[in-house]
Protein backbone atom coordinates (compact mmCIF):
# COMPACT_ATOMS: atom_id res chain seq x y z
CA UNK A 1 0.00 0.00 0.00
CA UNK A 2 2.84 2.37 0.80
CA UNK A 3 4.34 1.94 -2.65
CA UNK A 4 1.00 2.68 -4.32
CA UNK A 5 0.94 6.05 -2.57
CA UNK A 6 3.95 6.98 -4.66
CA UNK A 7 2.18 6.28 -7.91
CA UNK A 8 -0.76 8.49 -6.92
CA UNK A 9 1.63 11.39 -6.22
CA UNK A 10 3.73 11.20 -9.37
CA UNK A 11 1.54 10.23 -12.30
CA UNK A 12 3.77 8.17 -14.58
CA UNK A 13 2.39 9.45 -17.89
CA UNK A 14 5.60 11.12 -19.06
CA UNK A 15 7.94 9.45 -21.54
CA UNK A 16 8.86 6.34 -19.56
CA UNK A 17 11.12 5.94 -17.60
CA UNK A 18 10.92 9.67 -16.83
CA UNK A 19 8.57 11.24 -14.32
CA UNK A 20 9.14 14.74 -15.71
CA UNK A 21 6.93 15.61 -18.67
CA UNK A 22 8.17 17.37 -21.81
CA UNK A 23 6.23 19.64 -24.17
CA UNK A 24 6.38 17.36 -27.20
CA UNK A 25 2.98 16.66 -28.77
CA UNK A 26 1.95 14.08 -31.38
CA UNK A 27 0.77 16.47 -34.08
CA UNK A 28 -2.72 16.81 -35.49
CA UNK A 29 -4.35 13.44 -36.11
CA UNK A 30 -1.40 11.35 -34.93
CA UNK A 31 -1.68 8.72 -32.20
CA UNK A 32 0.57 7.07 -29.64
CA UNK A 33 0.33 3.95 -27.48
CA UNK A 34 2.58 3.41 -24.47
CA UNK A 35 2.92 0.23 -22.43
CA UNK A 36 5.18 0.04 -19.39
CA UNK A 37 5.72 -1.95 -16.25
CA UNK A 38 7.59 -1.13 -13.03
CA UNK A 39 8.82 -3.37 -10.23
CA UNK A 40 9.19 -1.50 -6.93
CA UNK A 41 10.38 -2.40 -3.44
CA UNK A 42 10.03 -0.50 -0.17
CA UNK A 43 10.56 -1.82 3.37
CA UNK A 44 10.47 -5.43 2.14
CA UNK A 45 7.16 -4.79 0.36
CA UNK A 46 7.23 -5.51 -3.39
CA UNK A 47 4.70 -4.03 -5.79
CA UNK A 48 4.44 -4.54 -9.54
CA UNK A 49 2.54 -2.04 -11.65
CA UNK A 50 1.76 -1.61 -15.33
CA UNK A 51 0.16 1.16 -17.38
CA UNK A 52 -1.47 1.60 -20.78
CA UNK A 53 -1.63 5.13 -22.21
CA UNK A 54 -3.34 6.19 -25.44
CA UNK A 55 -2.62 9.68 -26.80
CA UNK A 56 -4.29 11.47 -29.71
CA UNK A 57 -3.18 14.74 -31.29
CA UNK A 58 -6.16 17.11 -31.41
CA UNK A 59 -3.95 19.77 -33.01
CA UNK A 60 -0.24 20.41 -33.39
CA UNK A 61 -0.16 21.95 -29.89
CA UNK A 62 -2.76 19.87 -27.98
CA UNK A 63 -2.92 16.15 -27.14
CA UNK A 64 -5.64 14.28 -25.29
CA UNK A 65 -4.63 11.16 -23.35
CA UNK A 66 -6.25 8.24 -21.52
CA UNK A 67 -4.28 6.28 -18.94
CA UNK A 68 -5.16 2.93 -17.32
CA UNK A 69 -2.79 1.75 -14.52
CA UNK A 70 -2.85 -1.75 -13.05
CA UNK A 71 -1.33 -3.40 -9.97
CA UNK A 72 -0.35 -7.03 -10.52
CA UNK A 73 1.74 -9.94 -9.30
CA UNK A 74 2.22 -8.68 -5.73
CA UNK A 75 4.32 -10.81 -3.43
CA UNK A 76 3.30 -8.94 -0.28
CA UNK A 77 -0.38 -9.88 0.01
CA UNK A 78 -1.62 -6.58 -1.45
CA UNK A 79 -4.64 -6.45 -3.72
CA UNK A 80 -4.20 -6.67 -7.47
CA UNK A 81 -6.40 -5.02 -10.06
CA UNK A 82 -7.14 -1.83 -11.92
CA UNK A 83 -6.17 1.47 -10.31
CA UNK A 84 -7.93 4.78 -10.89
CA UNK A 85 -7.58 5.76 -14.54
CA UNK A 86 -7.22 9.27 -15.87
CA UNK A 87 -8.04 11.48 -18.83
CA UNK A 88 -6.35 14.78 -19.59
CA UNK A 89 -4.85 17.27 -21.98
CA UNK A 90 -1.26 18.18 -22.78
CA UNK A 91 -1.15 21.71 -24.19
CA UNK A 92 2.01 23.42 -25.43
CA UNK A 93 1.26 27.09 -24.89
CA UNK A 94 4.53 28.68 -26.04
CA UNK A 95 7.58 27.72 -28.08
CA UNK A 96 10.45 29.90 -29.26
CA UNK A 97 14.14 29.23 -29.95
CA UNK A 98 14.21 25.93 -28.08
CA UNK A 99 12.26 27.16 -25.04
CA UNK A 100 8.71 25.86 -24.55
CA UNK A 101 6.07 26.03 -21.87
CA UNK A 102 3.02 23.82 -21.42
CA UNK A 103 0.33 22.67 -19.03
CA UNK A 104 -1.20 19.26 -18.43
CA UNK A 105 -4.55 19.20 -16.57
CA UNK A 106 -6.07 15.81 -15.82
CA UNK A 107 -9.08 14.18 -14.23
CA UNK A 108 -8.33 11.08 -12.15
CA UNK A 109 -11.42 8.90 -12.49
CA UNK A 110 -12.65 6.85 -9.53
CA UNK A 111 -12.65 3.58 -11.47
CA UNK A 112 -10.90 1.27 -8.98
CA UNK A 113 -11.96 -0.54 -5.81
CA UNK A 114 -11.10 1.84 -2.96
CA UNK A 115 -11.85 -0.84 -0.34
CA UNK A 116 -8.90 -2.85 -1.70
CA UNK A 117 -6.61 0.18 -1.59
CA UNK A 118 -6.52 0.48 -5.39
CA UNK A 119 -8.20 3.87 -5.74
CA UNK A 120 -9.62 6.94 -4.01
CA UNK A 121 -13.33 6.23 -4.34
CA UNK A 122 -14.02 9.73 -5.72
CA UNK A 123 -12.80 11.63 -8.76
CA UNK A 124 -9.60 13.62 -8.17
CA UNK A 125 -7.76 16.32 -10.10
CA UNK A 126 -4.20 17.29 -11.00
CA UNK A 127 -2.23 19.72 -13.11
CA UNK A 128 1.41 19.95 -14.18
CA UNK A 129 3.27 23.01 -15.45
CA UNK A 130 6.06 22.09 -17.87
CA UNK A 131 9.12 24.09 -18.92
CA UNK A 132 11.58 22.68 -21.46
CA UNK A 133 14.80 23.94 -23.04
CA UNK A 134 16.11 22.11 -26.09
CA UNK A 135 19.86 22.72 -26.35
CA UNK A 136 20.87 19.82 -28.58
CA UNK A 137 22.13 17.27 -27.82
CA UNK A 138 20.66 18.03 -24.37
CA UNK A 139 17.08 18.71 -23.30
CA UNK A 140 16.32 20.16 -19.86
CA UNK A 141 12.90 19.72 -18.26
CA UNK A 142 11.40 21.40 -15.19
CA UNK A 143 7.97 20.39 -13.83
CA UNK A 144 5.78 21.74 -11.05
CA UNK A 145 2.40 20.28 -10.20
CA UNK A 146 -0.42 19.84 -7.75
CA UNK A 147 -2.67 16.86 -7.13
CA UNK A 148 -5.99 17.26 -5.33
CA UNK A 149 -7.15 13.91 -4.02
CA UNK A 150 -10.74 13.27 -2.93
CA UNK A 151 -11.56 10.19 -0.86
CA UNK A 152 -14.78 8.35 -0.17
CA UNK A 153 -13.57 6.48 2.94
CA UNK A 154 -13.19 8.28 6.25
CA UNK A 155 -10.01 6.36 7.07
CA UNK A 156 -8.39 7.72 3.91
CA UNK A 157 -9.51 11.26 4.77
CA UNK A 158 -7.95 10.86 8.22
CA UNK A 159 -4.65 9.32 7.10
CA UNK A 160 -3.89 10.87 3.69
CA UNK A 161 -3.22 14.39 2.52
CA UNK A 162 -5.69 15.71 -0.02
CA UNK A 163 -3.35 18.29 -1.56
CA UNK A 164 0.05 17.20 -2.89
CA UNK A 165 2.70 19.55 -4.29
CA UNK A 166 5.35 17.97 -6.52
CA UNK A 167 8.29 19.13 -8.60
CA UNK A 168 10.97 17.49 -10.72
CA UNK A 169 13.94 18.21 -12.98
CA UNK A 170 15.26 16.04 -15.81
CA UNK A 171 18.12 16.00 -18.32
CA UNK A 172 18.06 14.07 -21.59
CA UNK A 173 21.26 13.52 -23.59
CA UNK A 174 20.96 12.19 -27.14
CA UNK A 175 24.07 10.11 -27.85
CA UNK A 176 22.99 9.37 -31.42
CA UNK A 177 19.81 8.84 -33.44
CA UNK A 178 19.08 5.61 -31.60
CA UNK A 179 20.05 6.17 -27.95
CA UNK A 180 19.03 8.85 -25.45
CA UNK A 181 20.28 8.78 -21.86
CA UNK A 182 18.00 10.26 -19.18
CA UNK A 183 18.26 11.40 -15.56
CA UNK A 184 15.35 12.62 -13.46
CA UNK A 185 15.12 14.03 -9.93
CA UNK A 186 11.96 14.78 -7.96
CA UNK A 187 10.43 15.71 -4.61
CA UNK A 188 6.83 15.80 -3.39
CA UNK A 189 4.68 16.00 -0.31
CA UNK A 190 4.07 12.61 1.25
CA UNK A 191 0.48 11.49 0.90
CA UNK A 192 0.77 9.89 4.35
CA UNK A 193 -0.15 12.56 6.94
CA UNK A 194 2.05 10.81 9.50
CA UNK A 195 5.14 11.13 7.29
CA UNK A 196 6.84 14.54 7.75
CA UNK A 197 9.56 13.82 5.18
CA UNK A 198 9.04 14.64 1.51
CA UNK A 199 9.78 11.63 -0.75
CA UNK A 200 12.78 12.29 -2.99
CA UNK A 201 14.06 10.17 -5.86
CA UNK A 202 16.56 9.93 -8.71
CA UNK A 203 16.05 8.04 -11.98
CA UNK A 204 18.62 7.00 -14.56
CA UNK A 205 17.77 5.21 -17.76
CA UNK A 206 17.91 5.03 -21.53
CA UNK A 207 15.46 5.30 -24.44
CA UNK A 208 16.27 3.23 -27.54
CA UNK A 209 14.70 4.43 -30.80
CA UNK A 210 14.27 1.57 -33.26
CA UNK A 211 12.62 3.95 -35.74
CA UNK A 212 10.90 7.34 -35.71
CA UNK A 213 7.70 5.64 -34.56
CA UNK A 214 8.87 2.85 -32.24
CA UNK A 215 11.08 2.84 -29.15
CA UNK A 216 11.67 0.95 -25.92
CA UNK A 217 13.20 2.04 -22.65
CA UNK A 218 14.65 0.89 -19.36
CA UNK A 219 15.05 2.85 -16.13
CA UNK A 220 16.17 2.49 -12.54
CA UNK A 221 14.82 4.65 -9.72
CA UNK A 222 16.42 5.00 -6.31
CA UNK A 223 14.86 6.63 -3.28
CA UNK A 224 16.98 9.43 -1.80
CA UNK A 225 15.39 9.29 1.65
CA UNK A 226 13.37 6.89 3.80
CA UNK A 227 10.02 8.34 2.67
CA UNK A 228 10.59 7.19 -0.93
CA UNK A 229 10.57 3.66 -2.28
CA UNK A 230 13.91 1.86 -1.92
CA UNK A 231 14.37 0.95 -5.57
CA UNK A 232 12.44 0.39 -8.77
CA UNK A 233 13.24 -0.96 -12.21
CA UNK A 234 10.98 -0.37 -15.18
CA UNK A 235 10.58 -1.20 -18.86
CA UNK A 236 8.41 0.37 -21.54
CA UNK A 237 7.58 0.47 -25.24
CA UNK A 238 6.12 3.33 -27.32
CA UNK A 239 4.43 3.14 -30.73
CA UNK A 240 3.37 6.17 -32.77
CA UNK A 241 1.14 5.97 -35.83
CA UNK A 242 -1.27 7.90 -38.06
Amino acid sequence: MVVMLYFSIFSAYAAHPLVSEDNTTQGSGRKQIELNSDFASMSNVDTNTAAFTYTYGISNEVDIFFNIPYTWGNTSGQSAGLNDGSVGLKWRLFENQGVSFGVKPELIVASANENKGLGNGQNSYAYTLMLAYDLKPFIFLVNFGKTYNRFSRQIDLDEKRTSITRSSFAILAQLNEGITLVADFGIADSQDRAQPKKPQFAIVGAIFSISDNFEFDVGYKKGLNSAEIDRQIGFGITWRFE
